[in-house]
């Protein structure tokens, strides 16, 4: 007969310890971040940890968990961005100059001939 705690409680200890320290330096970082870092921390890791556990332990996913995860990424965004997108136009964009000419296509007194 073994003496002493058994595996089954070393199996439950294991767990229990690095679960514990990870929780500490998590809550530990949220201290020393923005409120609005955090927001897309917290909406990030779900998605993080479903990829995670379909790449490294062959989990499956399905359409639901792509909804889902999709959901909180666009959570994460309109956080980021507290809801406004940038609008596109076309004064937005840079305006290309053309080859060998200034951005107006005017002569200026220092491009004209003499």
């Amino acid at each position: 007969m073994v003496r002493g705690p058994g595996p089954d409680l070393g199996r439950r200890r294991l767990p229990g310890g690095p679960t514990a320290v990870a929780y500490l330096c998590y809550f530990r970082g949220l201290r020393l971040v923005s409120p609005s870092t955090a927001t897309v921390v917290m909406f990030t890791v779900p998605v993080f940890g479903v990829t995670c556990s379909v790449v490294l332990l062959g989990e499956s996913f399905t359409a639901l968990q792509a909804v889902g995860a999709a959901v909180m990424l666009v959570g994460a965004l309109l956080a980021v961005t507290q809801g406004r997108l940038p609008a596109r136009s076309a004064t937005a964009r840079p305006v290309r100059a053309p080859e060998g000419g200034p951005s107006t296509g005017r002569r200026t007194r220092s491009s004209a001939r003499p």
